[in-house]
């Protein structure tokens, strides 16, 4: 028999308030990114709930698996919705693939893939890449690191911009750094100029990232 699902803590006890649920596939700077944004911005109509893993190791049918768990825990709304959080660097397009037309079978499901990775949304928080040569583009895009160095190259581009960057602690300056409201919104737009095509289940062999999306659905 089925386990009988059991209704969601709503804030304030409000059965209206939609809930955004979050999966990532980091474990630092995306969550930390995502609860100091729930800390500052938290609409009375939005619960935002980010899940948490203990473990390192990840993949996308990993993260994806943790929202489907909490999809089959939880009774949920018609308007709630359920996001996956993940990059495209390091995963094949079959993996990807997979992972979408999961996504598109259930209406709950929302995925936000960047490209490379999680922090070229962060970059767009504070440049407009538009402005950058062929070939920076090109080296954000691969974003490999030197053998010895530890710093790939969108991390090092961040730390070169603002003067500090550390990807496995940003809590303590992740407010004055990116969630100022004018550097979302740039955020938002460049992002938006970079998604020149809607149709694709994510954005390939460019740089891009859908993470706006789901910012946008926080902000609604």
């Amino acid at each position: 028999m089925p386990r009988k699902r059991v209704p969601f803590k709503r804030e304030s006890g409000k059965k209206s308030s939609r809930l955004v649920v979050i999966a990532c596939e980091g474990t630092n700077t995306e969550p930390a990114y995502f609860q100091e944004y729930k800390r500052l911005f938290s609409k009375s109509g939005v619960r935002i709930e980010i899940l948490r893993r203990e473990e390192t190791a990840s993949n996308p049918e990993r993260i994806l698996s943790m929202l489907e768990e909490f999809q089959t825990t939880y009774s949920l709304a018609e308007d709630d919705e359920l996001w996956l959080v993940i990059d495209r660097d390091q995963w094949e397009a079959s993996e990807m693939a997979s992972i979408a037309q999961q996504c598109t079978q259930n209406s709950l499901l929302n995925l936000a893939v960047s490209t490379p990775c999680f922090e070229l949304w962060l970059l767009l928080h504070r440049v407009d890449i538009a402005k950058y040569s062929e070939d920076k583009i090109a080296e954000l895009l691969l974003n490999k690191s030197h053998p010895k160095q530890d710093r790939t190259p969108l991390r090092k581009e961040l730390y070169n911009i603002i003067g500090r960057f550390n990807h496995k602690n940003l809590t303590p300056h992740v407010e004055e750094d990116f969630l100022q409201p004018e550097y979302i919104q740039s955020a938002i737009e460049r992002s938006q100029t970079l998604d020149s095509n809607l149709k694709e289940r994510w954005i390939e062999g460019r740089l891009g990232t859908r993470v706006y999306l789901l910012v946008q659905s926080l902000q609604t």
